[in-house]
């Protein structure tokens, strides 16, 4: 599992919530585009937790970065911008789910628990 996010405290706080599950291990976090991509040339996860707002580049070149390289698991982008235009664009770079920070959180094990 690794989850990006550049709030610190948003994704130690997800990882804490994920740890707490049987089935999810192994959970690394990037608080960047850049350190994504870098952990992804050395891991390879089933699933990613990934924000759209960051510095730099976002969430969304990310999406599209990780699709173009072949990666074919679970991607769930979390974010406070939920403007039908992010979703339907997510959705059509290939996210699993789209789910606003704010209220749907905590939908993520719901989430993981029926993909697992």
């Amino acid at each position: 599992m690794l989850i990006v996010d550049d709030n610190k405290f948003f994704a130690q706080r997800m990882a804490g919530m994920l740890d707490e599950m049987e089935n999810v291990w192994n959970i690394q976090k990037a608080h960047s585009h850049d350190e994504a991509v870098h952990l992804l040339t050395m891991h390879r996860y089933d699933y990613m937790l990934v924000d759209i707002n960051m510095p730099g580049k976002s969430g969304i070149s990310l999406l599209k970065t990780i699709r173009l390289a072949g990666f074919s698991g679970n991607i769930i982008m979390l974010t406070n911008s939920s403007e039908e235009f992010y979703r339907e664009r997510c959705m059509q770079l290939g996210a699993s789910h789209f789910l606003d920070k704010t209220s749907d959180f905590e939908k993520v094990p719901l989430i993981l628990n029926g993909i697992l």
